[in-house]
């Protein structure tokens, strides 16, 4: 068991700090360039920083550990409240899912309604972080609620002691399977869905409009609305399916130990890689963001390039030196 432990808290921590790495590279490329509108590129940067902080919060409970005491009693009941047991990784998990919802309602308006899109820009923007914003407290407040710090220790609070409290517990899980798997899940399904019928239709019709176009024209065309279409559906099905598998297995067995079905304790190994699973997915939404967005991959290509290209100078310069020497 205690191997099964190690292997999982390594893991946690290697790909903690590398989602951290990533989607700091990602968000770097982002803050010196613009894809499409101004809502767009903040929404795409907000999901770098998210990511960004949850891999690096996972890190951190590697190296410090999940119930911190300072001997100061009003420190330990704040670590206690917000520190304890993974807690602060959760609402990096909340912040992420809806802020990949608002991305695919930003593309749904940009695509199907463009004018409403331009003059309503800033009615979307704070409507957008206003419901990330709202959903991230009332998410994210039952797990403060959850712990409590007695007799020196911090610990969970005995749904025993209160009614409200363990009935509300009871129904918690199935809050957090719909509104932050079920919902989310098929919200981006069904939007980019209908963006790549409306793609389709629109962008056929329009061919078919311009009779003059030649034969030749009209497959290259042809070939370019596949080609659109094809790279939309992928990325629909990356994001669809990083949500449903990343999350999935956590959110399930949570699910399932309110029927005592499976025994779902915070810190074990099978808890942990659920945990896991969610800082993979915090290392993929970076790297689909960037695969399914030309401009960002370009430019993150071309700083690459220039960066090993000056490596490569350097160490042409490095040796040319030693040699004259």
């Amino acid at each position: 068991m205690w191997q099964a432990a190690v292997t999982v808290r390594v893991l946690l921590a290697v790909f903690g700090a590398l989602a951290t790495i990533i989607n700091g590279i990602v968000f770097y490329v982002l803050v010196r360039t613009k894809i499409g509108s101004r809502l767009t590129t903040s929404l795409l940067r907000n999901q770098c920083v998210i990511d960004a902080y949850t891999g690096f919060i996972a890190f951190l409970y590697q190296v410090v550990g999940g119930d911190v005491q300072t001997g100061s009693e009003i420190a330990d009941k704040i670590f206690c409240t917000i520190w304890y047991r993974d807690n602060l990784i959760w609402i990096g998990v909340i912040l992420s899912v809806q802020n990949i919802v608002c991305i695919s309602f930003d593309r749904y308006m940009a695509v199907l309604h463009p004018v409403t899109y331009k003059l309503r820009q800033k009615k979307l923007t704070f409507g957008m972080y206003i419901y990330i914003s709202l959903n991230g407290i009332v998410m994210f407040y039952p797990n403060l609620v959850a712990r409590r710090y007695a007799n020196g220790r911090c610990g969970y609070v005995q749904l025993s002691e209160s009614y409200v409290l363990r009935q509300f517990f009871e129904v918690e899980p199935y809050i957090w399977l719909v509104f932050l798997y079920i919902l989310p899940t098929v919200f981006v399904i069904f939007l980019h869905a209908r963006i790549v019928c409306y793609l389709r239709q629109n962008l056929l019709n329009s061919i078919t409009f311009h009779q003059d176009i030649d034969d030749a024209s009209k497959e290259a065309q042809s070939k370019a609305i596949k080609a659109r279409v094809r790279k939309l559906t992928w990325t629909i099905m990356l994001m669809s399916c990083t949500l449903m598998c990343f999350y999935a297995y956590d959110e399930i067995t949570y699910v399932l130990a309110t029927f005592k079905l499976v025994r779902y304790i915070v810190g074990t190994p099978s808890q942990q890689a659920g945990v896991l699973l969610v800082i993979l997915n915090s290392c993929a939404i970076p790297c689909i963001l960037v695969s399914s967005t030309d401009p960002l991959y370009d430019m993150l290509l071309h700083g690459l390039c220039l960066r090993v290209g000056k490596l490569g100078d350097s160490d042409v310069k490095s040796a040319e030196t030693t040699e004259y020497q």
